[in-house]
């Protein structure tokens, strides 16, 4: 019996030391020509052409890291260089704090524009964008930037599963530059997308699923006796 208590104290001592975040995870996204919108893309409509990965970094902060398989962000015509949507509807959820933290380069190129109701043909309309338009629209808008990183940051709380679909089912859109053509891609699946992620277990709760088991078989083991 001692055996058994000193087990449930270690178990417990465990849980209450692992840091609640450690369940954290990323979601991942697929940016594709997923409407042929542009044809001249060639077999795009199958390929990656980028990904878009979500990290929560803490309970405030959630990172976006979008790494394009084309050659660079653009921005043109009324295209946004990059889009995405955030759910507004919930109590506190605003005002979002949007930064630019990479690369170096891409701080004075890029700009966040909250103005709601952002087309980017044909993916829909989008409620936050980055623009890029200080050298002009045209191929050479961002500056050849292909990778980029942006923070969000709530001070009511913020989860991946803030960011959310529109109308048509897209989560993010990019306007860019492929095969010396420019055109828009979206997101509108991923790897893992929040809307069909299971959840991941706390590590707290597998220690007290732990201690239950173990109280489920000393309860057995006593009515055996």
């Amino acid at each position: 019996m001692k055996k058994l208590n000193s087990i449930l104290s270690s178990l417990l001592l465990a849980g209450s030391f692992i840091p609640a975040g450690a369940a954290n995870a990323s979601v991942i996204y697929d940016l594709t020509d997923a409407l042929n919108h542009n044809s001249s893309f060639g077999s795009s409509v199958v390929n990656t052409l980028g990904t878009v990965t979500l990290n929560q970094s803490d309970a405030n902060d959630v990172s976006i890291l979008v790494q394009l398989a084309a050659t660079a962000f653009v921005d043109t015509g009324s295209h946004n260089a990059f889009a995405f949507n955030l759910d507004t509807t919930q109590s506190g959820a605003s005002p979002f704090g949007i930064t630019v933290t990479a690369p170096s380069s891409a701080m004075t190129v890029f700009t966040v524009n909250s103005a709601l109701n952002l087309p980017n043909v044909p993916y829909g309309i989008f409620n936050y964008s980055l623009d890029c338009t200080s050298s002009g629209h045209g191929a050479n808008s961002c500056k050849g930037i292909k990778t980029l990183t942006l923070n969000v940051y709530n001070p009511n709380g913020i989860d991946v599963s803030d960011f959310t679909a529109n109308a048509l089912g897209y989560f993010f859109s990019a306007d860019v530059l492929y095969n010396g053509l420019t055109g828009t891609i979206g997101a509108n699946f991923g790897i893992d997308p929040p809307s069909s992620r299971a959840p991941v277990p706390e590590p707290a709760t597998i220690a007290l699923f732990g201690l239950g088991l173990l109280g489920a078989g000393l309860a057995r083991r006593r009515k055996s006796k």
